[in-house]
């Protein structure tokens, strides 16, 4: 039996309107007593009135490719007519460093169609939701974009198809901007060292939410839905104002206000030991700070040219974590570290390094010509982000602006995740023929299909969009 027959529509009789939420780990149920992370999914049945039952099937590392093969034909046995199917996927299928998540942007769209095709065939009403802002904030203390990100793809969907979109990226970032990078802060899985007993070794989390951002989000949710009419207005008493989180334990203007106070009383504590990042080292806009300070220590206060830029708190045993509220511009600069105590304030330490937004690797292995099968390539590069890659390097059939790779340190290893075959007329056939080193800009050509786990009919009608899909991504090179 294929995932349609297994799943025909059936009348709602008189059960309230059902809605199924198929997300990643931003929207995943958590435990109730979790207040350090939570999914916004599990708070929007709160928030919708008894009028509407969820049903949330959003779950960690959840792509669209996996949850049509795994999850969907269970889904659709819980909706009937009219039901709703918000779909909420694009942030685990960005993970290049991921081969068994990742999805180019052309597979990615199929996949959406073919949720919208599979759904409307039951006349439940597809929603297509876009991903929930990061918090991060460029130099100039404004929201900014992130690379990447397949927001963008959901919307053309969205309008292509004409589904209705629940534009959830959008009405974040307008609260996130409205409450500023620091109150932002208190939306997300972010807390100091020794901050939050849930969290006793701190975390820096930009991507997912913390209880209170769980519940904004779903508010937002829940409003859009109702703006869209999908969803009926809401009792009075069910609309809840959005309260401003509250700031870390020392804000930064009250650190501002208190140093000058504190830098003429010195404890006579040695200076914080800065671990990363490394003295001189080029990093990225989002470089983050971390080390360990004498024991006794409260907080550690970052500054330049005597301007404090923030604030972390310590922990029992001296570690501490500190990430700039807002991207480090492109260009040198210079930071001063420096801990708080009961006693007073410790010596500084210095610590000097560069950001650029796009760091070129410096390739190491492969030395001479490309051979067919797994690609695997080794090398220095500065800075935690994916590897920048010659634009005319062809990555999943499609010429792609990085190279998947294992992030951290400086150094990479990247392993392409599929068959790279040239072509035998091509010109890097010829010189793998002869073993002379390869230009790293010429094409590899190799093809993608979309996997759909061998579930579906062969004469099914999603059988037959799979087979469309994945017809027009190989035209694309894929």
């Amino acid at each position: 039996m294929n995932i349609l027959s297994r799943a025909a529509a059936r009348p709602a009789a008189s059960r309230p309107q059902r809605l199924v939420i198929a997300a990643d780990s931003v929207a995943a149920d958590r435990s109730d007593a979790n207040e350090v992370l939570s999914g916004w999914g599990q708070h929007l049945g709160d928030l919708v009135g008894g009028t509407t039952d969820v049903f949330n099937r959003a779950g960690d590392s959840c792509t669209t490719h996996w949850f049509f093969r795994n999850w969907l034909a269970s889904a659709l046995e819980k909706l009937a007519e009219e039901d709703l199917f918000l779909i909420g996927f694009g942030v685990c299928e960005q993970a290049m460093t991921r081969p068994d998540l990742y999805l180019t942007p052309e597979e990615f769209r199929a996949y959406l169609c073919l949720y919208v095709d599979v759904l409307r065939e039951r006349g439940i009403v597809p929603v297509l939701v876009t991903q929930v802002a990061r918090h991060v904030f460029g130099p100039d203390s404004t929201l900014a974009a992130v690379a990447g990100d397949y927001s963008v793809h959901t919307r053309q969907v969205a309008a292509e198809r004409g589904v209705a979109p629940l534009n959830l990226q959008r009405m974040s970032a307008d609260l996130f901007a409205r409450q500023g990078a620091e109150y932002a802060r208190g939306y997300f899985r972010w807390f100091d060292v020794g901050q939050y007993p849930g969290c006793p070794d701190g975390i820096i989390d930009t991507l997912h939410l913390n209880r209170r951002g769980a519940r904004a989000v779903a508010q937002l949710a829940a409003d859009g839905l109702r703006a869209l009419g999908l969803l009926p207005a809401a009792p009075r008493q069910a609309v809840r104002p959005l309260t401003r989180p509250r700031p870390p334990v020392l804000s930064t203007e009250q650190c501002r206000q208190q140093w000058r106070t504190w830098s003429r009383t010195p404890s006579g504590q040695p200076a914080p030991e800065v671990v990363t990042p490394v003295q001189g080292v080029v990093g990225h806009p989002s470089l983050r700070f971390t080390g360990r300070a004498a024991r006794g220590s409260s907080y550690v206060l970052s500054l330049r040219d005597d301007q404090v830029l923030g604030a972390a708190g310590v922990g029992p045993d001296g570690s501490w974590k500190w990430h700039h509220l807002v991207n480090w511009a492109a260009g040198k600069h210079g930071v001063t570290v420096v801990a708080l105590s009961a006693q007073g304030c410790s010596a500084p330490a210095r610590v000097a390094f560069a950001v650029r937004a796009k760091v070129p690797p410096a390739s190491s292995f492969p030395t001479r010509g490309p051979s067919t099968g797994l690609l695997r390539c080794s090398g220095e590069r500065p800075g935690p982000e994916s590897t920048p890659w010659p634009r005319s390097a062809r990555c999943a059939g499609s010429d792609m602006p990085n190279w998947p790779t294992r992030s951290g340190g400086s150094a990479y290893r990247t392993t392409g995740c599929l068959d790279i075959t040239p072509s035998p007329s091509s010109p890097t056939a010829a010189a793998a023929s002869r073993n002379r080193p390869a230009c790293p800009s010429r094409s590899w050509p190799f093809r993608r299909t979309i996997g759909c786990g061998g579930r579906l009919g062969s004469g099914s009608p999603a059988r037959r969009a799979a087979t469309a899909a994945t017809s027009s991504a190989r035209s694309h090179g894929a």
